[in-house]
């Protein structure tokens, strides 16, 4: 499996990464510019992400902004050559009924707020089929 980390705050995203990566290769980023970019990059290679974990809250561009732009590259490439649509994880300290409901909607799979226990992680990651 192939995971993408988009997580500004170092701490959060090693964890992420230690955790996720006994379930596949992770790169890691920390805006989500740079997740957009890592996501373009993965589908001109042909090795399009399976997993990708969103905060919310990052600098230069938002999980939310994000996560819309990367529907749309999906979408996109799906016209093009490669039909393929991650499933998109939010880990995010922001708790409440609007956003989650909004990231949901904009489709995202799971809604994840911090901090987060690994049982909840690894549990979620069963409920997509990906263990």
């Amino acid at each position: 499996m192939r995971i993408l980390i988009a997580e500004d705050q170092p701490a959060t995203a090693s964890i992420l990464e230690t955790i996720l990566s006994g379930y596949g290769t992770c790169d890691v980023v920390d805006n989500g510019k740079k997740a957009v970019r890592a996501v373009e990059r993965a589908f001109k290679e042909r090795k399009p992400y399976d997993l990708i974990c969103l905060d919310l809250m990052m600098p230069e561009m938002g999980g939310r902004e994000a996560l819309l732009t990367i529907r749309q590259v999906e979408k996109d490439n799906s016209r093009h050559s490669l039909s393929h649509y991650s499933k998109i994880m939010i880990v995010t300290a922001v708790s409440d009924t609007h956003n989650r409901a909004g990231a949901l909607s904009d489709g995202a799979a799971v809604y994840i707020t911090k901090p987060f226990r690994k049982d909840e992680l690894i549990r979620q990651l069963k409920a997509m089929g990906f263990i």
